[in-house]
């Protein structure tokens, strides 16, 4: 059984995974989109703080595509 401390490092490296994953997609292609992993994405286990970080990701990098073509 894992402790509270394991728990914790796990959520930890999720959310710096997700927001690498994020980083270099908008490196290489600023308006291109790409979740390698959706399928593991599994709403009802994730936490608030990890859904609000994918929401956030997705919101900047939209607003940033529209706002340059104008």
């Amino acid at each position: 059984m894992m402790n509270a401390l394991t728990m914790d490092m796990m959520l930890k490296v999720d959310q710096f995974y997700i927001t690498l994953q994020f980083e270099l997609a908008k490196l290489i292609s600023p308006c291109i989109i790409w979740i390698p992993n959706i399928h593991d994405l599994n709403v009802n286990e994730a936490n608030y703080l990890f859904l609000g970080l994918l929401v956030n990701f997705l919101s900047k990098d939209c607003e940033r595509c529209f706002t340059r073509n104008i």
